[in-house]
């Protein structure tokens, strides 16, 4: 359909319109210029009044920029340092732990070697032990044969020399001497019948047979048997034996046992002493009993004196060194001790001391 015509009125309105915009647009454009000049002109005054105090803020500014990126530096640093720290410490504990791991595994193979060791040094002890038991007993074996070679040695002649007396003796003018040497031949060989069980003594499974004896008078009859049975020697040697005897004084002990200590340290006092004198006493002391023999003979070295009672040890040519080791195993056995004492020189004392009743 045809277009009506556009009213004149507007077309008039809208040049007016564009015309009166323009002309707003350079005045504002105007102005706004000559705001911008004001607006530097204004500044550049502000500025030639208030240079030091900006200048001092653009410096606080600087300085507070240059502090924050420090501290930003800084706090990276920091971070770094914390990694580089930690790092450094799980190194340490895997060191640590390694070291741990490495000691644990020395330790025990030194101790499986260790153990190893034990077993074959144990090994070659008890090889060694077995071979010493043996060795022992061999020379128990070897001891028990000398022991009984030595005591028998003394009975045997005790008992060639009375039967020497008896093919001699006048049996019808002499008889009450027949009959005294014909109980002395019964006593030694009592005492040979006795000897085994005194053997034991070397196993220590020597036990006493005791019963209470008026020991002042067994002493003399001891030492009279023994004069007689030694009389060659105490001529040989040219030796007295004086008794001193306490009366009275009664024991509980093995008769034959102690005779053996009194006859062994008897017979050495007159191996030891020559023209000289040996003397036997019997006394009491407190609550024991003393039986002690001395002589005037060579006595003992000081560094000897410790061995005496050891099993054949012997300062003597001829002899197996155990008669004092039975008269300390016999003592021993009567609960009693025995003591000596002795000067180079010029003699010894042994001194038994048992228990009274």
């Amino acid at each position: 359909s045809p277009s009506l015509p556009e009213p004149l009125i507007f077309k008039n309105l809208d040049r007016i319109t564009y015309e009166g915009l323009n002309k707003i647009t350079v005045l504002i454009s105007v102005l706004s210029i000559i705001l911008f000049i004001m607006s530097a002109y204004l500044l550049y005054r502000m500025y030639l009044k208030y240079r030091e105090e900006l200048l001092l803020y653009m410096s606080f500014y600087s300085i507070m920029m240059a502090n924050i990126s420090f501290l930003f530096t800084l706090s990276t640093l920091w971070n770094i340092i914390w990694w580089i720290w930690h790092i450094l410490r799980l190194l340490v504990y895997i060191f640590l732990f390694g070291l741990f791991l490495f000691g644990f595994i020395y330790l025990f193979n030194n101790l499986n070697r260790k153990t190893k060791e034990l077993t074959t040094a144990y090994n070659q002890l008890k090889a060694t032990q077995e071979k010493l038991v043996a060795s022992e007993r061999i020379a128990t074996a070897g001891m028990m044969a000398a022991t009984i070679m030595h005591e028998i040695r003394t009975p045997i002649a005790t008992i060639n020399n009375l039967i020497q007396l008896l093919s001699s003796l006048d049996i019808k003018n002499n008889y009450e001497t027949f009959v005294e040497l014909k109980e002395l031949l019964k006593e030694e060989i009592y005492r040979i019948k006795r000897l085994p069980e005194i053997f034991n003594l070397s196993y220590n499974q020597y036990i006493p047979k005791r019963h209470k004896v008026k020991l002042s008078e067994v002493m003399k009859s001891w030492i009279e048997s023994f004069k007689q049975l030694y009389a060659n020697l105490i001529v040989e040697k040219n030796v007295d034996i004086e008794s001193y005897i306490e009366e009275d004084i009664y024991a509980n002990i093995d008769t034959d046992g102690f005779r053996v200590c009194l006859y062994n340290l008897l017979q050495n006092a007159i191996e030891s002493t020559h023209n000289g004198r040996i003397f036997v006493n019997l006394r009491r002391v407190d609550d024991k009993i003393e039986v002690s023999v001395e002589d005037t003979g060579v006595g003992i070295p000081e560094e000897n004196i410790s061995k005496v009672f050891d099993p054949f040890y012997t300062s003597k040519t001829k002899g197996l060194g155990l008669g004092l080791f039975i008269v300390k195993k016999i003592v021993d056995a009567h609960e009693g001790e025995i003591k000596v004492v002795s000067s180079l020189g010029r003699g010894s004392k042994f001194s038994i001391f048992i228990p009274t009743f």
